[in-house]
């Protein structure tokens, strides 16, 4: 049972799809160009190099079979204008690629709202109620 989900990559009005037992190749390919922890902290920040994401993108279209080279990329994620728009969705895609579905799932997970066993309320004494005010 594999882990991961085919990922359908779409260039140039053609998808390329890498299938489920070969995307830890790909992110392989990915983490030569950017790292995950390095695209978590640009998610974190909503910002990222586009450059790196061009050359991450261009990583996993070539390995998914795509003749395309690194600007190409640069300059097809240029194209809607909004880089920072840009930026952002790719990172999310690219986390979205390189995470099994089941961690995604449970981040996502709903938690309850109460505290949990030996948790204090958010209300803490600063000092104890017998003492006299300060001045």
């Amino acid at each position: 049972m594999a882990i991961f989900q085919d990922v359908v990559l779409g260039w140039d009005g053609a998808a390329y799809t890498i299938p489920a037992e070969r995307v830890l190749g790909a992110i392989a390919e990915i983490e030569q160009v950017i790292t995950l922890s390095e695209i978590a902290a640009y998610h974190e920040r909503g910002t990222a190099p586009m450059a790196k994401l061009a050359q991450a993108f261009g990583a996993a279209l070539r390995y998914a079979g795509a003749k395309v080279a690194n600007d190409e990329v640069y300059a097809g994620l240029l194209r809607g204008g909004d880089s920072q728009g840009v930026a952002i969705k790719s990172v999310t895609a690219l986390l979205q690629m390189m995470l099994p579905p089941a961690s995604i799932a449970q981040k996502e997970a709903p938690r309850g709202n109460g505290r949990g066993v030996g948790t204090r309320s958010s209300k803490s004494a600063t000092r104890p109620s017998s003492s006299p005010p300060r001045p």
